[in-house]
């Protein structure tokens, strides 16, 4: 989407470019001297957050994931989250030091909790990643989903690391001296 926007110099207070959609935007400034003589710089603005700007076309989408716990031990099942499309297919890859193993999944509505058996050998980490393949509503220039027409083909990836802190590899010592208490030491003139 083009949205052009005068601005004079010295403003105040200063421009604020507000967009509520996500996504990538290139920003443009052309500028005028006096003699009439132009003048173009440009940047490129990542906005987080907020709707994803609308897409006609077939793009890589991302899959959230989101951890149920900050670390994890042997013998538990972490649960990862996922969405955004339905219904779906999808691929877990685990992986540490290489893959360790890879399951198929499907489902046909909204987020979707997976379930990861962690092991002893897991420790320090294990990377998931999810990639889905399915289909996602289209929408018109404004973001709107449009009615009456089959969906889109879309396709998703997210990763995510799970931390396993070597807890159960934990050193205990306990020490004994072999005399409670030393004699003092004489004092040398």
């Amino acid at each position: 989407m083009y949205k052009p926007a005068t601005l004079f110099l010295n403003p105040n207070p200063p421009p604020v470019l507000r967009n509520p959609l996500g996504g990538s935007y290139k920003i443009t400034a052309i500028v005028t001297d006096t003699l009439g003589r132009k003048n173009q710089s440009s940047f490129t603005r990542w906005v987080s957050g907020g709707q994803r700007p609308p897409s006609r076309k077939v793009e890589q989408e991302k899959v959230t994931l989101i951890p149920d716990k900050e670390t994890y031990q042997p013998a538990t099942w972490p649960k990862s989250s996922c969405n955004p499309l339905q219904p779906r297919e999808g691929l877990v890859t685990v992986s540490r030091s290489g893959i360790l193993y890879t399951a198929r999944f499907r489902t046909e509505d909204g987020s979707t909790t997976l379930k990861i058996p962690i092991e002893e050998e897991h420790i320090p980490n294990l990377n998931v990643q999810v990639d889905l393949v399915g289909a996602a509503p289209r929408v018109d220039d404004l973001g709107e989903s449009i009615s009456d027409v089959p969906p889109r083909p879309a396709f998703a990836s997210g990763q995510l690391n799970l931390s396993i802190p070597p807890l159960q590899r934990t050193l205990s010592l306990q020490v004994t001296p072999d005399q409670t208490a030393l004699e003092r030491a004489a004092k040398r003139y």
